[in-house]
């Protein structure tokens, strides 16, 4: 069979099936070759790429190649017991005022503006540690603080002193393998803004519990019971 075609001058122009399915494969066969040819350049580059990029990790691994440092990076001795008074600096972000006094004379300081507080704590762990947390008696606390242990809650005991001054909150710290630093995270019920609910005030504060002392030592240890000078200048860091 035969494809016909005129031009203007009548002329008769033809070719064969055969004839075009040849051309339209050589010039198939033609752009292939271009495209693998194309390709092949692509995968030489990228394996160029690829070893640089071989040799890079190589070299990060040699470096890496060294004992990753403990939890404990001084590798110094951390103290058995600690205290945390309120004189002491407290950052602001870890929900604490500044410094005030009682009208006896008691040091503290106001939690907030949230509900919570915390103490990130440096402590000997590879023992039970039993923590008291005191406070100055009032109506925010009534027991109902609660503890965590980084980021677990853990039970507590609150029971006043003997001249109802003061509160004391009493809470276990689990034993860990490793020493690190411990975070001691506590939430109060609510926050309380004394100008909106005491008559006559003019403190707009948003106010928590009223923070006294910090003491943690071995279990049986009376929370904390007396601490060394060195333990001492450890916790004040």
């Amino acid at each position: 069979m035969a494809t016909i075609a005129s031009d203007e001058t009548g002329q008769v122009q033809g070719e064969t099936d055969n004839e075009l399915e040849r051309r339209f494969r050589e010039l198939g066969a033609r752009a292939l070759i271009e495209e693998v040819e194309r390709l092949s350049g692509t995968v030489a580059e990228l394996s160029g790429k690829l070893a640089d990029i071989e040799r890079a990790n190589k070299l990060v691994l040699s470096l890496l190649d060294f004992p990753l440092p403990a939890l404990n990076p001084l590798q110094r001795p951390l103290p058995k017991r600690l205290i945390v008074t309120a004189k002491m600096y407290r950052n602001p972000e870890d929900g604490f005022y500044g410094v005030e006094r009682s009208a006896d004379g008691t040091e503290f300081r106001w939690t907030g503006p949230q509900s919570e507080f915390r103490f990130i704590v440096s402590i000997n762990r590879k023992q039970k540690c039993v923590a008291e947390l005191t406070l100055v008696n009032n109506d925010f606390v009534n027991g109902a603080l609660a503890c965590y242990v980084d980021r677990s809650q853990v039970p507590s005991e609150a029971f006043a002193t003997a001249d109802r001054k003061l509160t004391r909150i009493t809470f276990t710290l689990p034993e860990l393998e490793t020493n690190r630093g411990t975070e001691l995270l506590f939430v109060t019920p609510a926050v309380r803004v004394p100008s909106a609910v005491i008559a006559g005030s003019t403190d707009s504060r948003s106010l928590g519990v009223q923070f006294v002392e910090l003491r943690v030592g071995p279990s049986g240890d009376g929370g904390g019971g007396e601490n060394s000078a060195a333990d001492v200048e450890q916790s004040a860091n």
